[in-house]
């Protein structure tokens, strides 16, 4: 196997490919079942995942989408062990087997290794599903368009009627709190399933760039074109209307990429273009009219609504401390980082709650993928992320030097890969595993034109099944059923601490005590949620008033979670309960430090500077809080009772 980076002869390249897809192809008896397997593959990866698991539908709906990647694996193994022949590993494929070693070779120093290796084994799912999909895709290559470009239109449609549902509530609420109309200050209330509204402008980008295959291949139905065009226009006027300065900048380069990349390397040039430009002007144009027209300052926002409630942006500045930070980390640990899922456990280390954030949080991620990867998984993951897109990169500049006819959905391919790459360096994707899915539905679509491009040897020799990739195909599978087992553990767990905590909000310990007792196994070394477990046991004999096995369990979580500030701050009610307020005070003061926007640890430090008679640092507190409370007014009462006394 070699990185095929062959120019392709300019001689009969439509006989060439003819007669390779014809050496390559599947025996008609078995047309119609990879038919069907294509299908269900396609709607499973970009449908059902980015959509319907997700938290409109499904309780605990990231790890059931973990399950479904690794359950979709295992469904469609057969079919691409039955092609795995067909595959021919080029500078891509290589990339993404890098990306995926990194995450294990990051494990032996991994902060969380339970966490890392959930994390791996969920990015090993994703790229069995690449290879699969590339195998689908070449054992019939028209078809797996169709069924590729369809499923995208299915997920256009779902999220387009969820995003426009979403902004008519949100009008509404806005009109009936009296805030302005909607626009760059007020969008970010918009809700919608699993999706940040900087997320859900790129996932309706991704789905601009799949449906522009219909606007430009000259193998689609007039009915096809223009269903086409009517999502783009709607899709990207939504990509403009959500107020995401990354998803402008994205956007902007997918249109001049794909712009580019026709004139130069594409039939019809002119006419195609001018198509483009036309969409783009459409996008443009009803955007202006829907958003641009209602845009405020933060003036006028500030005049007609309560101060309290005004949300002033300073995600920039945010996002240049959060940047810094990660370069922090990543000298720590340049060769494999801290383990995959870790960031925010080593960002807490490293003392991200001296950041005071605008929308009163602590980050759990940099705002960069580039940043949490080479976190995470150091340089070697890092060159290996980074190697996807400028494998990409390479086989669009391959593709502009040679020219080949019917090569639009490799182009709008490798451009939305490029396209997310730039959102990535803004609003971290990776975070949300429904456009990560996305992102490898892209590079399969990548990977396979460009082996059909630059597929020139057709001889007997290079027909013969490879060993080598029967083999890889198959350990990854394997594995497969690994991580749907973890997965489905790892619900079950959630599950039990939702059922827990319903226990002792319905003032039902007795049950809940009776119900952990008989769930010890659960506190298993593969716990990704060890700590949370511990902490919601040690409620439960809180409330019992076993202060004794409340904090045994309260220092296991923190053994599991170093930083886990709930438990701190419970370890330190328990001592203040048992008449140690000096180690009280120091434990209040610790949870602090790492989460400072906690409304009850912030009382109880405040309460207790006060019963100390320390009003000055009691009112401190106070004032460094980023945000007002239900209790606020009340602490401030006691302090001024404090000082007239």
């Amino acid at each position: 196997m070699l990185i095929d980076l062959e120019l392709p002869n300019k001689s009969d390249k439509s006989s060439k490919r003819s007669q390779y897809l014809l050496n390559s192809g599947v025996e008609k008896k078995s047309f119609r079942a990879n038919k069907k397997v294509v299908v269900v593959f396609w709607m499973i990866l970009i449908v059902v995942i980015p959509y319907f698991l997700t938290n409109k539908f499904v309780n605990g709906y990231t790890l059931r989408q973990a399950q479904m990647i690794s359950l979709l694996g295992l469904g469609t193994l057969w079919w691409g062990l039955q092609g795995v022949h067909r595959l021919r590993l080029h500078i891509l494929d290589y990339f993404v087997l890098a990306f995926t070693l990194s995450h294990f070779l990051s494990l032996p120093l991994a902060y969380d290794f339970a966490n890392s290796f959930f994390s791996s084994q969920q990015n090993l799912s994703l790229a069995v599903l690449y290879f699969i999909g590339r195998v689908l895709w070449l054992r019939d290559p028209e078809f797996s368009k169709k069924a590729f470009g369809i499923a995208f239109i299915a997920l256009s449609v779902l999220f387009l009627v969820e995003t426009f549902a979403g902004l008519f509530r949100l009008s509404e609420y806005l009109s009936k709190n009296n805030y302005p109309a909607i626009n760059s200050s007020t969008i970010y209330k918009l809700k919608t399933p699993a999706l940040h509204k900087n997320r859900l402008a790129l996932l309706l980008l991704l789905c601009f760039a799949s449906n522009l295959y219909y606007v430009l291949s000259k193998d689609v139905s007039s009915r096809l074109r223009i269903v086409g065009l009517l999502l783009c226009w709607l899709s990207g006027s939504l990509v403009l209307y959500m107020h995401s300065r990354s998803a402008w900048l994205s956007f902007a380069f997918l249109l001049l990429s794909i712009i580019v990349f026709a004139v130069i390397a594409a039939p019809n040039r002119r006419r195609q273009s001018l198509l483009l430009l036309t969409i783009l002007l459409l996008a443009v144009g009803s955007t202006y009219m829907m958003a641009v027209k209602n845009i405020g300052d933060s003036k006028g926002l500030e005049s007609r609504v309560n101060p309290a409630k005004v949300v002033k942006s300073r995600s920039a500045t945010e996002r240049f401390y959060l940047w810094d930070m990660g370069w922090q980390i990543f000298k720590k640990n340049p060769l494999v980082g801290v383990g995959a899922g870790n960031w925010h456990s080593a960002s807490l280390e490293q003392g991200l709650a001296g950041l005071q954030t605008s929308n009163k949080k602590v980050y759990w991620h940099p705002h960069n993928d580039f940043i949490r990867i080479a976190d995470e998984l150091g340089i070697v993951g890092l060159l290996g992320f980074v190697g996807l897109f400028v494998s990409c990169l390479i086989m669009l500049l391959i593709l502009l030097r040679n020219g080949k006819k019917e090569s639009w959905i490799m182009i709008i391919a490798c451009s939305a890969v490029l396209a997310y790459g730039i959102a990535s360096v803004f609003i971290g994707p990776r975070t949300q595993l429904p456009l990560q899915v996305l992102f490898f539905a892209f590079l399969i679509a990548a990977g396979s034109e460009y082996q059909l491009f630059s597929a020139t040897r057709v001889d007997a020799e290079e027909q013969a099944p490879s060993k080598n990739s029967f083999a890889l195909l198959f350990v990854l599978g394997l594995v497969l059923i690994s991580t749907v087992a973890n997965a489905n553990y790892q619900y079950e767990i959630r599950s039990r601490i939702a059922k827990i905590k319903r226990l002792n909000k319905q003032k039902r310990a007795g049950n809940a005590i009776a119900l952990q007792r008989e769930d010890h196994y659960l506190l298993q070394s593969f716990n990704v949620q060890k700590a949370t477990l511990h902490y919601t046991y040690g409620n439960t004999e809180e409330r019992l008033g076993n202060l004794v096995a409340a904090k045994q369990q309260f220092e296991s979580a923190l053994l599991a979670e170093a930083h886990h500030y709930h438990s701190i701050w419970k370890l330190g009610r328990i001592s203040l309960i048992q008449n140690d307020t000096a180690t009280a005070g120091e434990l209040f003061k610790r949870a602090s430090a790492i989460y400072p926007h906690d409304k009850n640890i912030q009382s109880d430090l405040v309460r207790w500077h006060l019963a100390a008679g320390d009003t000055t640092s009691a009112k401190a507190v106070l004032e460094e809080m980023p945000m007002r409370f239900a209790e606020t007014k009340t602490l401030y009462k006691l302090i001024s009772d404090e000082e007239a006394n």
